[in-house]
């Protein structure tokens, strides 16, 4: 009976420590949930599950600990060999993507009704038109998905394209321009977010000026082409992304990130700054610190190139308007140096293109560069082209 009292004993403090232990993570994150809801703090992790109401969504996302219990998760999911966690895969060779459902016929052929309607459009301005679908993380042609898991892009983009030639859209596959030059797509995509890397955005830039090129006859400065002529600052193990923020940095690492300059003269103005490529495009914000709860590096970098830009140093008169996601956003700083005039238009806002818009700023070229989420996913607006 002595030996049963000792044991009772001690499971009784250990079960007081666990309450207490329990009762300290609950109070740490009630409070942690109330200065959010006061004074409107920042998520510490940018991933947040959805639950049955917004307070114990509020009370979860804001949880004491979240991040390291998010990590530990992680770590012990690879100690396991676990591919799956909080609805992200780990590919073969270590990648994240999302699983996507497959869009039906209907709903893509409203999107090629739409995109058709734009050429249209801009066919009566005499204006040129190319439709750019960048690649998802999941390659074509060697997709890593493991075994028992399913992936649907790919086939619904082979789907989607054929439909879009067939009523006269130009159209640039850039999973087909990776291939063809013979580079491994997992090279040019973050392994821990949804977006393409700088040095993609180098790269697909000099895809579209190529077309532009071809379509134009107005050619680009080659040392604006020379990818020799910039440099590149690595920031290693730097940039946890969207998928990453679900798992943790245990699960998948950290990608590095490429800071891409170029080593020659720039000048732009966007009418109320002018400045440099380096004063204009980039923000530093982000690099003065390592953070493995944010996920905006590449955002925060890059996005403020995306706007309407004149290339005071251009030796063209030509005008560009780009439509287009967050992906463009590592692809405009060169288009800027590039023409004259560079104007964007997030996908999201694209019915902005109105026949007073092109009378404003009157483009010779209009691009479209999205990625397969702004085109797949369900509550998509991006195609709000009126009939013509």
């Amino acid at each position: 009976m002595k030996k049963v009292r000792d044991f009772l004993s001690r499971l009784g403090l250990y079960g007081f420590l666990f309450l207490l232990i329990l009762f300290s993570f609950g109070i740490g994150s009630g409070y942690k949930a109330l200065k959010y809801w006061i004074n409107d703090e920042a998520v510490v992790n940018e991933w947040t599950v959805e639950l049955g109401s917004k307070g114990e969504t509020d009370y979860v996302s804001n949880f004491w600990g979240k991040v390291g219990f998010l990590n530990l998760n992680g770590f012990m999911r690879n100690l396991t060999a676990q591919r799956e966690m909080n609805g992200v895969v780990k590919m073969d060779n270590g990648y994240l993507y999302l699983p996507y459902d497959s869009m039906s016929d209907e709903d893509m052929e409203q999107r090629v009704e739409s995109l058709a309607n734009l050429n249209r459009f801009l066919s009566a301005s005499d204006t040129e038109f190319l439709f750019a679908i960048t690649p998802d993380t999941v390659s074509k042609y060697d997709s890593q998905i493991p075994f028992g898991n399913t992936y649907t892009v790919n086939d619904d983009m082979d789907r989607l394209i054929p439909m879009l030639e067939e009523q006269g859209i130009e159209v640039m596959d850039i999973r087909e321009e990776i291939h063809e030059d013979g580079i491994d797509q997992y090279d040019l995509m973050f392994k821990t977010d949804h977006h393409w890397t700088p040095r993609a955005g180098f790269y697909v830039y000099g895809k579209l000026a190529d077309w532009i090129e071809e379509n134009t006859g107005v050619e680009v400065d080659e040392k604006i082409r020379d990818f020799e002529n910039y440099s590149v600052t690595t920031y290693e193990n730097w940039h946890l992304g969207s998928r990453g923020q679900r798992t943790g940095a245990l699960f998948a690492g950290m990608d590095d990130f490429d800071l891409i300059l170029p080593e020659f003269e720039t000048k732009v103005t966007n009418g109320d700054s002018t400045g440099t490529y380096e004063e204009m495009f980039i923000n530093y914000e982000p690099f003065e610190e390592k953070d493995s709860t944010f996920r905006y590096t590449y955002d925060m970098a890059l996005r403020q190139s995306c706007g309407d830009y004149t290339n005071l140093l251009a030796d063209n008169d030509l005008t560009v308007v780009l439509i287009g996601d967050s992906f463009s956003e590592a692809v405009c700083s060169y288009l800027n140096i590039s023409y004259k005039e560079v104007h964007y238009i997030y996908c999201q806002q694209s019915s902005a293109l109105t026949d007073g818009y092109l009378k404003d700023f009157e483009p010779d070229v209009v691009i479209c560069l999205y990625c397969p989420d702004n085109i797949f996913r369900e509550d998509s607006v991006m195609f709000g082209i009126p009939d013509v």
